[in-house]
């Protein structure tokens, strides 16, 4: 709701203790206004604001500009942002004709302005304005002024919206502190930045640092005003919804309590309580007090109803909220009722682009689903899916890491609920799984994209038409995401055209894309179809995509479905499916089954006969574990020789090549698995055609872990400066707390590499000991092949030095910051950490830990193979319909090509022999994956290693 949002920023040009007058003078006007405001009556204070401009428009400039900014902030509150706007500059633009654009009355009228820029969108401009008032208040009162704190704060949540976390909370803590030394800290005003910051750390995931800060604002409110008031109420309700985050019911309970006693009191003397009653419903909702919820709701919509109409977004989310609350407690009828006219009213009032629109078609869709009018819901659903396909297309180019994956999340359940329809839906539809899939090859791996290497490409392809095109293209879809975001009215008012602005964006990507090969292959992906898929395949191939989604039910529930899509050169009219029975198993007892089967017993110790056991009932466990996991697959797949898979969820973390078939065989020995990120692959890997560069290899293997400092600055003086990247020494990992072991053995895996290569006349370069520096993996410029040999990690919990810095909180979200490769160095990195010596660590060039975000701005475009001869390198965190957000992410952004990784620990022998394998099989017939499965067989087929522990555990990913 931007109702809510919008009260904060806008500063009063005064308060002053009055009564209602009717009067002709222009004082008794501006006081009647304050007064009208005050109690929340805004058409009441508009009409005195107008009868102060009228008396002021001739013989009082100064009165007449400050008549516009109160009419200016009245038309803010009631979300009529535009008139706010061209009130707010005709008195920016009167002051200044008046020369007093250097007074603090002009710096108010600024710091107005941009609360108005910041909600339309302006942020360029709303900067602009915010910097120039604060150097006005600096000027004319220095540092220790409210005012100049005022700016600060309104910068500060500024950069919030533009994600610039770091220059958001300085900005906070500067204002508190000037705040503190003036007020105190126990004033409300104090208060104020104090639950903003609050809300800075539940955007950066800090929830205890934001606990702490709402927390204190809440108790500062209370004694200010005590309870009965909606200021403490409104923070109380903040207090809540993030005890709702952190599971703190009790709290919350006892929270809702403490209103119910006063909200009629508060409700009865503050009409715009109706905001905060809305977020109350939704808490109320949460905590699944569904009738509660649908009383206040009720109230609320009556309330907004009278104050803002029908035609408002707040209206709108009332009714949107009370059909889901209908719909849950089992009333369609009136929940289809309230659903409808959200739909229609949504089209009227944003159009059929804007994100609320689809939102609402979802949303009548699930509930004819529920009905089971499945035609109707079909209609809706596709509506929808459309307009989120096209957000993704718009928003992702210039969104950050962070900012895509809270993006993604949100379409991620939408896609789900679509799936889940589908399941009932293409028995009597068939036509509806080519849908499904072409929905998959849209969204599949969505975050797995290159946007940051298209820029590097072209930033750096020093053509300069090029770059300007670019800039242009990021600029209009920019435009686009705003103007979406806009109501018709609101276009209108902007006088721009969507369609223009689409028509102009296509041309430009289709001329972008003649000069960029990075760029063809990232926006050609919006165009596919599940039939691109199909003209690519051989007449012995076939692709599967893998979905996994949990079952709704009016609300989620803990059953989980796994479905396969097929499709074959053959295949006539639309894909194949097989649902998959007992899916929940696959994910609990089957893969503990898998995992033990992966595990032998120690055949050392003194009950041999166990371990005989094992060995002879293996080929029957991994037989049962293939009927679980591919053979109701592999029914469709009849003279299918080869097949391009898209795995999700647990697929990620088995290696189906080790499981046994009807025939005995390892799957490996029946048919070619090519793993891929999403069968879009076979259409994007025509554009991967690797320039013909030299035969390099660069090698890595057995780090000095515990490489002296002062040594490792003598060889990264050896290297180019790299790019900036993050230290990982802030963090507390789960290995931290032990040192990290010599792989000698990596050693002669290296060498034995690197003079197999070199008798093929390949050029290589070994990096082993102390000269295998993170500085040194970071230089590599495409070689034709990186094997790393090291140490890798994956962890899933993380905890916080005492070190508070910004880019902590990034961590704690990010699967990139939390997967790696260790580096000579490392220990000396951990032994720091845990002394807390911060200076030391800030000195050091490298600190020996390679992460996945560090890995994506490598310089990979050319390089034919990455290979990972470390432990779980394939791991990370498993993001359903994104597989595993990790390393292999990493590695394929930076333009690998094909990745070979491991799933578990790996025996150091079995591995060497394996890679010997490989390579010596490469060198004969140029194929990379056929390579590696000839390897693997081998080894597979062996005396000493034929286990699948010793071959399976590394998988190939890519062409």
């Amino acid at each position: 709701m931007r109702y809510v949002k919008l009260l904060a920023p806008i500063v009063l040009l005064a308060i002053v203790g009055i009564k209602p007058l009717i009067s002709q003078s222009w004082d008794e006007c501006i006081e009647s206004t304050l007064f009208h405001i005050q109690k929340g009556k805004y058409d009441k204070a508009l009409v005195y604001a107008e009868k102060a401009r009228k008396l002021s428009v001739q013989d009082n400039p100064k009165n007449y500009a400050i008549s516009l900014d109160l009419i200016g902030q009245i038309y803010f509150w009631k979300g009529k942002l535009y008139k706010a706007e061209e009130n707010l500059v005709t008195s920016k633009k009167l002051k200044e004709d008046l020369l007093i654009d250097n007074d603090s009355s002009y710096a108010q009228t600024l710091n107005n302005l941009s609360s108005v820029y910041q909600y339309i969108g302006k942020y360029k401009e709303a900067e602009k304005l915010l910097v120039r008032a604060k150097e006005i208040y600096l000027k004319q009162f220095g540092t220790n002024n409210l005012s100049y704190a005022k700016v600060l704060h309104n910068i500060a949540k500024l950069n919030q919206t533009l994600s610039r976390y770091s220059e958001s909370e300085e900005a906070f803590i500067e204002a508190l502190e000037i705040k503190k030394n003036i007020t105190g800290e126990n004033d409300p005003t104090y208060a104020n930045t104090l639950l903003n910051l609050g809300s800075l750390y539940i955007s950066l995931n800090n929830n205890s640092k934001a606990k702490e800060h709402i927390e204190e604002a809440v108790k500062i409110y209370r004694q200010s005003f005590g309870i009965v008031n909606s200021i403490t109420i409104n923070s109380e309700i903040q207090l809540a919804k993030l005890y709702l985050t952190l599971g703190m019911y009790k709290e919350v309970k006892s929270i809702l309590q403490q209103i119910r006693q006063v909200e009629n009191i508060i409700v009865s003397s503050n009409p715009e309580f109706t905001t905060s009653y809305y977020d109350l419903a939704m808490i109320n909702y949460s905590l699944g007090y569904y009738k509660e919820a649908e009383e206040l709701l009720k109230w609320t919509k009556t309330a907004i109803e009278k104050q803002f109409g029908k035609t408002s977004p707040q209206f709108f989310s009332c009714l949107n909220s009370l059909g889901i609350i209908e719909w849950i407690l089992g009333d369609y009828e009136e929940a289809h009722k309230y659903l409808y006219q959200v739909v229609a009213l949504r089209s009227l009032y944003y159009g059929e682009l804007h994100p609320e629109y689809a939102t609402s078609l979802h949303n009548l869709a699930g509930l004819l689903f529920v009905q089971k009018n499945y035609s109707q819901s079909e209609q809706y659903y596709h509506q929808a899916m459309k307009i989120y396909l096209s957000q993704i297309d718009t928003y992702f180019p210039f969104l950050s890491e962070n900012e895509r994956g809270k993006f993604y999340s949100q379409l991620k359940e939408r896609f789900d609920l679509y799936n889940n329809f589908v399941l009932h839906r293409w028995p009597e539809n068939p036509e509806i799984l080519s849908q499904m899939y072409n929905y998959q090859l849209a969204t599949k791996a969505v975050l797995l994209n290159s946007s940051l290497k298209v820029r590097n490409e072209i930033y750096n392809s020093k053509d300069d038409i090029l770059i300007e095109k670019f800039a242009k293209w990021k600029s209009l879809k920019e435009k686009l995401a705003k103007l979406y975001h806009f109501s018709k009215s609101e276009s209108e008012t902007l006088k721009r055209n969507v369609d223009s602005i689409e028509n102009q964006v296509n041309t430009l990507e289709k001329e972008i894309s003649k000069k960029s090969l990075a760029f063809k292959k990232e926006y050609l992906k919006k165009d596919l179809t599940w039939k691109n898929i199909k003209n690519n395949l051989k007449k012995d191939e076939a692709s599967v995509e893998i979905l996994r989604f949990n079952l709704f039910v009016n609300g989620w529930t803990d059953k989980i479905y796994y479905v396969a899509l097929i499709i074959k050169n053959s295949t006539p009219d639309n894909p194949e499916i097989v649902i998959m029975e007992n899916s929940n198993e696959l994910e609990g007892k089957y893969f503990t089954d898998y995992t033990n089967a992966i595990n032998p017993p120690d055949s050392t110790t003194n009950d041999y006969s166990k371990f005989k056991s094992y060995l002879s009932s293996l080929p029957n466990r991994l037989n049962h574990l293939y009927q679980k996991y591919w053979s109701r697959i592999q029914e469709k797949l009849v003279g299918i020789n080869k097949v391009y898979l898209s795995v999700d969820g647990i697929y990620n973390k088995i290696n189906l090549n080790t499981l046994v078939a009807d025939n005995g065989n390892n799957l490996v020995d029946n048919i070619d698995i090519h793993l891929v990120t999403s069968t879009r692959d076979l259409i994007e890997r025509k554009f991967d055609k690797t320039e013909d560069s030299q035969q390099i290899a660069a090698l890595f293997g057995n780090p000095n872990y515990d490489l002296d400092t002062t040594i490792a600055k003598q060889y990264a003086s050896l290297f180019d400066e790299p790019i900036d990247s993050p230290f990982n020494y802030n963090l507390t990992r789960s290995s931290a707390n032990k040192e990290w072991q010599p792989l000698k053995g990596t050693e002669d895996e290296v060498n034995d590499i690197s003079r197999l290569l070199s008798s093929n006349k390949w050029e290589t370069i070994v990096f082993v000991g102390d000269t295998a520096t993170e500085r040194a993996v970071k230089s590599v410029n495409n070689p034709k092949v990186l094997h790393i040999a090291t140490h890798g990690f994956f962890d899933e919990d993380i905890e916080l030095s005492g070190n508070t810095m910004m880019i902590e909180q990034k961590r704690t979200e990010n699967p990139l910051l939390r997967s790696g490769l260790v580096f000579s160095g490392a220990n000396k990195t951990i032994e720091l950490v845990n002394e807390k010596n911060y200076d030391a660590l800030l000195s050091m060039p490298e600190d020996g830990i390679l992460t996945a975000y560090e890995v994506m701005n490598m310089n990979l475009d050319n390089t034919d193979l990455v290979v990972l001869s470390a432990c779980e390198t394939g791991l990370g965190e498993v993001r359903n319909g994104e597989g595993v957000y990790g390393l292999q992410r990493a590695f394929l952004v930076a333009g690998a090509k094909s990745l070979i990784m491991s799933l578990w620990e790996v025996d150091d022998n079995a591995t060497r022999e394996l890679m010997a394998e490989f390579y010596k099989s490469w060198m004969q017939t140029n194929n990379i994956r056929q390579s590696f499965r000839t390897a693997q067989r081998k080894l597979a087929n062996s005396r000493k290693y034929s286990h699948p522990r010793y071959w399976g555990g590394f998988v190939i990913l890519g062409d």
